[in-house]
């Protein structure tokens, strides 16, 4: 193992990355190695906040016996019922790791990053125009676009407490927290869903555990606690 940590973070131990305030690599891209190296140290196994974020799945690097672990913990057994407030999104470092996460994987790829610039464009332009600041909405909608692929949107939440959908751009319904995550104008800009089903088979991550309220989670289903509503059949 020290041959290989040390190629990937200079260090000997997986111990050694807490100490050396190496643990933002945990939730980088391309750190599969270090997270199949080091799961315990990138909490593969925590159901709620792992370091990997998004990418604390077996797709990327975490042994699927610490993924497993993580659906099947106490810990997510027996959590509360209900979604995180705006504040803990906001205070938790786990916000920052994921949102990160989710678009390295949606922009990985050149072409993939063109497209997702496309789409997030025309969504502004049909569904959110007037909402573009000042006066010259064109001038707006291009430093929205190059806002949002440098994950400005990202920065106004974790650094500035600002949930924005754009460019000095408010949620159009002040939403926050979960709500704002799971809503249309999100999901329309974005084409992300994070109620989505987590198994140890997905490529990353979604929010199912954060906000079971808003996911309408049932006991019993992947990433949701116990303590939450049985199906009614």
């Amino acid at each position: 193992i020290r041959p290989h940590l040390q190629r990937l973070a200079g260090v000997a131990s997986c111990a050694e990355i807490k100490s050396a305030n190496l643990l933002s690599l945990c939730s980088r891209q391309n750190m599969s190695s270090l997270r199949a190296l080091c799961p315990e140290t990138c909490g593969c196994d925590n159901a709620f906040d792992p370091l990997a974020g998004a990418f604390a799945t077996a797709t990327f690097g975490c042994p699927k016996r610490c993924v497993w672990k993580s659906l099947r913990s106490d810990h997510l057994k027996k959590a509360p019922c209900r979604d995180w407030t705006a504040e803990e999104f906001i205070s938790n470092p786990y916000t920052a790791n994921f949102m990160t996460g989710m678009f390295q994987y949606v922009l990985n790829k050149e072409e993939l990053k063109h497209t997702q610039s496309l789409q997030y464009e025309s969504a502004l332009k049909e569904k959110f125009w007037d909402l573009l600041p000042g006066p010259n909405k064109t001038e707006s909608l291009a430093r929205a676009v190059d806002h949002y692929m440098n994950l400005g949107w990202m920065e106004d939440l974790v650094q500035r407490g600002e949930w924005n959908i754009g460019w000095r751009m408010p949620h159009p319904r002040g939403l926050k927290g979960c709500a704002f995550f799971a809503s249309s104008e999100v999901k329309t800009l974005t084409g992300i869903s994070i109620c989505r089903d987590r198994s140890e088979f997905d490529d990353f991550r979604g929010l199912r555990a954060q906000c079971a309220l808003t996911c309408e989670c049932r006991s019993g289903q992947v990433a949701c606690p116990r303590t939450c509503p049985v199906a009614i059949e």
